[in-house]
């Protein structure tokens, strides 16, 4: 990458994917100032749109991210290998559907259908992309995984909201990190060959 160069996907360069802007949480209305931000990243090229409410832009990202993210970490896979598949697929919808009712507990708005729709149409425009926490998985750091499924489901027990699947890929994912500094190696692939059934 090059200083002052900014590279954009193919989704965000055809319009297909939007960034969202909110209001501080200090106020209760959107600052002129945001507005004109997102109108200069739209003319820029970066479809960019100014909401009413910070929670619902957060929610709305959450919704979108706090799936995939961790399951392509997971299962150390792309986007599109994740979207593509229907077992990860069944595993992201029900870690999307445990999200948006979360986010209805607290009282953001989070529409549902809209928010799936938008989910799989960046999903599809994303393609062979590597998320940042499947990236942190393979360079053995440290992920964001307590702030995705670990918040998620915090506050659906804070709220009383079933969250089983954001519950057991967080354990999943805090058990792999807890592997790191012990220098597991990976599964030899010749053990799959040596390994006789009774």
């Amino acid at each position: 990458s090059t200083p002052g160069r900014t590279t954009m996907s193919p989704a965000t360069a055809a319009g297909t994917s939007v960034t969202q802007l909110g209001p501080p949480r200090t106020t209760t209305a959107i600052p002129d100032g945001v507005r004109a931000i997102a109108r200069e990243l739209t003319e820029a090229g970066l479809p960019t749109e100014a909401l009413d409410s910070a929670d619902l832009v957060i929610w709305t990202k959450l919704a979108l991210a706090g799936p995939m993210g961790p399951l392509t970490a997971l299962l150390r896979r792309t986007v599109s290998d994740v979207a593509s598949n229907e077992h990860s697929l069944s595993l992201l919808r029900s870690m999307f559907d445990e999200i948006v009712t979360v986010a209805h507990a607290i009282g953001v708005p989070l529409d549902r259908d809209a928010s799936w729709e938008h989910a799989m149409e960046t999903f599809r425009g994303a393609g062979p992309h590597t998320t940042s926490m499947a990236a942190d998985v393979l360079a053995r750091r440290r992920t964001e995984i307590d702030a995705f499924c670990g918040e998620v489901a915090r506050l659906g027990e804070e709220h009383g909201v079933p969250t089983p699947v954001n519950w057991s890929v967080w354990h999943a994912l805090k058990a792999i990190e807890s592997t790191y500094a012990e220098g597991l190696a990976e599964l030899d692939p010749g053990l799959a060959r040596s390994t006789t059934r009774a």
